[in-house]
């Protein structure tokens, strides 16, 4: 029973942040499982259902926003669906934690530094093909593509709006993606809490999404900031 109320605790504050900073199912749930002693196949069961609903939510309010998505489509998810399935298969003899803490920093260290960010947008300008393979390949392994998605939606999208949405649609196809391969591989890992967990996700983000649109005025350089600081903060954390 314990371990109910801890679930939902998590689900709801990272629902909490993700309405109020744009990120938090993914970025702060896979981490946060893994450092609770979760397997990371158990991690995605529980923690995908509700970025997968959140994503939907995100993705119907700006669908008008979302342009094609070709090379996601055709470079990104075969290489997820590989990088999936060989972590599904050989995770036991890998530490998930340490994996995912190394991503995490190099994500922080993308944020952080405008060196990294520049070389990464030519990359992008000039070879978009093969960065979308390896963002799919990492993303597939660690659940941590989201700093790289980022950075790709910035180099395509100028408005925030148009942004939001179609990172919030790429993170949608991610997230059947990966539901379908754990449903496929490991079923047994799928279990009903993964969907009551996704429906207090769910309200707990359209309700809080009403709340701080109406009534808080976000620093956005200061959330960014934020997030910034907890990424390295659970990086550093889950590598050691």
């Amino acid at each position: 029973m314990n371990e109910y109320f801890l679930l939902f605790g998590v689900i709801i504050a990272l629902s909490l942040v993700q309405s109020f900073m744009g990120v938090g199912i993914l970025l702060f749930g896979t981490p946060t499982l893994l450092l609770l002693g979760y397997t990371y196949v158990d991690t995605l069961a529980l923690i995908l259902p509700s970025s997968v609903f959140i994503s939907a939510l995100q993705t119907y309010y700006g669908f008008e926003h979302i342009k094609n998505k070709q090379n996601v489509l055709i470079y990104t998810l075969p290489f997820l669906i590989v990088g999936l399935t060989l972590i599904i298969l050989f995770e036991v003899s890998l530490d998930l934690k340490k994996i995912v803490g190394i991503m995490l920093i190099l994500v922080g260290l993308i944020r952080l530094s405008n060196v990294i960010k520049n070389f990464l947008s030519a990359f992008i300008l000039k070879h978009k093909k093969i960065y979308c393979m390896i963002m799919g390949a990492v993303h597939g392994v660690s659940n941590m593509g989201g700093g790289m998605l980022v950075l790709l939606m910035n180099s395509e999208y100028k408005t925030h709006k148009e942004f939001r949405t179609n990172v919030a649609f790429v993170y949608l196809l991610f997230g059947v993606v990966q539901l379908s391969i754990l449903l496929f591989i490991s079923p047994s890992s799928m279990v009903v809490m993964s969907f009551f967990l996704s429906l207090v996700a769910g309200v707990i983000y359209q309700i809080s999404m009403k709340f701080f649109k109406k009534y808080v005025d976000v620093d956005e350089k200061a959330c960014q900031q934020f997030i910034t600081f907890f990424i390295f903060l659970y990086g550093i954390i889950s590598f050691l």
